[in-house]
Formats: structure tokens, C-alpha cells, sequence
């Protein structure tokens, strides 16, 4: 029987010996899926999304460069400032990832629009610190505690 080899034009891989970094087409991470910045075996990060003013990017074109490098390019929507509405396609949003001694990115926004363009860039990411099989299989096991501890200002009754 032949070797099936199946190719997914949904995602973006890259690697650097033990590093290796799996998103969807347009650069984001599910933490819901086999994605992710995994080192050594291990997710350092499940979620990534990026976002102008709270509304998502459209994607232009994606691919890898090297085998530890990717470029992802977007342009944005149309949405509301504080100047009022900006037209889609007005920003060009470059972003290159590389994964050498860790993961290094770079984002660059070009303003083709005839006036100065306030917004917010909001990036959107998450850690869970899961085993590669965890991840594999979808059952990924919380470790570990989480404490919150309040203080008070010595000086008043007003928090820090």
C-alpha cells in the first residue's frame, strides 16, 4: 500500500530543533486544536489573536519563508475610530515570526489612508503549559494552584 501523505493548506509550521510553532492560515492560535508554540514537548502558547479596535484582520497571503520563519499580511476592516470610519483595505499589518532561541515577532502596520489613523492593537494570548500528548488528544490536565491574595493600603481602607 503507498504512503498517504496529507498536506494542511489551513495551517502554518515552522521549526528550530526542538522548537516548533503550528497557527491557521492567518497566524492565530486555537487552543482548541493541535497549535501552538511548543518547546521541548511542551506548549508555551495556546492562544494567540490579534485584533484593531476589537475587530479581526482579514488576511491577505501567508507563508512560511524558512523552515523557522513565517510572514503573515493583512489588511483591516472596515470599523469605527475615534475620527470616524476607517475603510477597509486603509492598513497594511506585516507580521514576521521567527523561532530561533525562542519566538521573535515583528509587526509593522502601513497607513495608507489619507489621514493620521488612531486605533488599538490588541494582542490576545494564553499559556497552559500542556504536554505535547495532552495536546495531541484533546485532554489537557489543569496542574498546579492559582491563588489570589488581596491587600489592603496601610494608610486607608483603599486597595493598591
Amino acid at each position: 500500500m503507498p504512503t498517504q501523505v496529507t498536506v494542511y493548506s489551513n495551517l502554518i509550521t515552522i521549526n528550530d530543533g526542538s522548537s516548533f510553532l503550528v497557527t491557521a492560515s492567518d497566524g492565530s492560535i486555537d487552543d482548541n486544536q493541535a497549535q501552538g508554540f511548543f518547546v521541548r514537548d511542551t506548549r508555551l502558547i495556546s492562544y494567540y489573536e490579534i485584533s484593531l479596535n476589537r475587530y479581526r484582520l482579514l488576511l491577505l497571503a501567508s507563508s512560511n519563508i524558512t523552515h523557522h520563519s513565517a510572514l503573515y499580511q493583512f489588511t483591516n476592516p472596515q470599523f469605527p475610530t475615534v475620527n470616524g470610519n476607517l475603510p477597509s483595505g486603509s492598513l497594511l499589518i506585516t507580521i514576521r515570526r521567527d523561532i530561533v532561541e525562542g519566538m521573535h515577532e515583528d509587526i509593522d502596520i502601513t497607513n495608507h489612508y489619507s489621514k493620521p489613523v488612531e486605533f488599538q492593537l490588541m494582542l490576545a494570548i494564553r499559556c497552559d503549559f500542556a504536554d505535547i500528548f495532552e495536546v495531541k488528544a484533546k485532554n489537557i490536565v489543569t496542574r498546579g494552584d492559582t491563588e489570589t491574595v488581596g491587600r489592603t493600603n496601610p494608610m486607608g481602607s483603599d486597595p493598591y
